[in-house]
């Protein structure tokens, strides 16, 4: 169905020049030969030369159209058709909607798969172009059947543009979804990390905590230690001190009890007269007493 449309194109191609100037004749003639022959680049290049002689002549733009229609250039064709359809003659211009519709028609297409709101406006400009070429010729069964199929291609793409909304929503749901997965995975990560803080904050105050109280334990059994030490140091030094003492006081008690007993003893016990054994002289050697 696309390529009869495409087709029914062709037989509005070639508009006679009777009207233009004589090198604007020369150039769409030429123009005109190469066209008919399939050489539509060759064409175009003489239908450029005519355009740039009379830019306001309907045929010449008309001419221009169809060349740049044939290569592919449908945005440009659109242009030209546009200013071709400012002509007076009716005939033109209902050739002029036809052609406009057709090559917006193949502009929109060609936006399918990239912008399908643009395929779906210029298809329904296209409706309009050719809803005009049939107020100027409602006979005219190319028109016609033209438009039942490009009525179908723009509900075609318009139930593509809705599937394509659907499934972007459903996109959008679905990446919703996987973001908020994200988020409370990140949040739960979070708080288990904050978690482990926490407690690593905790299980740290505890180890200073109970090493501050080991500390403080040694702090105060140490100087008892010291105090204890010291006491017994004391405590011996004071028993060697009353030890001296008391062995001292021993001693002189012994030697003043001895003294006494001494004396006592000179008192009481020594003889009025001295024994003087019967010995012979020079046996005998004085004894000195040991206390």
């Amino acid at each position: 169905m696309r390529k009869i449309a495409i087709a029914l194109l062709a037989a509005y191609a070639v508009i006679f020049p009777f009207s233009a100037c004589a090198n604007t004749k020369k150039e769409v003639r030429k123009g005109n030969l190469l066209y008919n022959k399939g050489e539509y680049i060759e064409a175009l290049s003489h239908y450029e030369k005519a355009y740039t002689d009379l830019p306001e002549s309907d045929i010449a733009n008309f001419n221009l159209g169809t060349a740049l229609y044939k290569n592919g250039d449908y945005k440009r064709a659109i242009a030209h058709f546009q200013k071709s359809l400012l002509t007076d003659d009716t005939d033109l211009a209902q050739k002029a909607q036809y052609n406009s519709a057709n090559a917006k028609y193949k502009f929109g297409i060609s936006k399918e798969d990239t912008d399908v709101q643009s395929a779906i406006d210029s298809l329904t400009e296209a409706l309009g172009h050719y809803e005009s070429a049939l107020g100027l010729d409602e006979n005219n069964e190319d028109t016609r059947f033209n438009y039942e199929f490009v009525k179908k291609e723009l509900q075609r793409l318009k139930e593509k543009q809705q599937q394509q909304q659907q499934e972007d929503q459903q996109q959008q749901k679905d990446d919703q979804k996987e973001a908020d997965s994200k988020d409370q995975q990140q949040q739960d990560e979070a708080a288990q990390e904050e978690k482990k803080q926490q407690e690593q904050t905790e299980s740290d105050k505890e180890r200073e905590e109970e090493q501050k109280s080991q500390e403080e334990e040694k702090k105060q059994k140490t100087p008892d230690s010291i105090d204890n030490k010291d006491k017994q140091k004391q405590q011996q030094s004071e028993s060697s001190a009353s030890g001296a003492e008391q062995s001292q006081e021993r001693d002189q008690m012994s030697q003043d009890q001895a003294r006494m007993l001494l004396e006592g003893y000179r008192q009481e016990e020594e003889p009025k007269s001295l024994y003087r054994p019967a010995i012979r002289s020079g046996a005998f050697s004085d004894v000195l007493k040991d206390w």
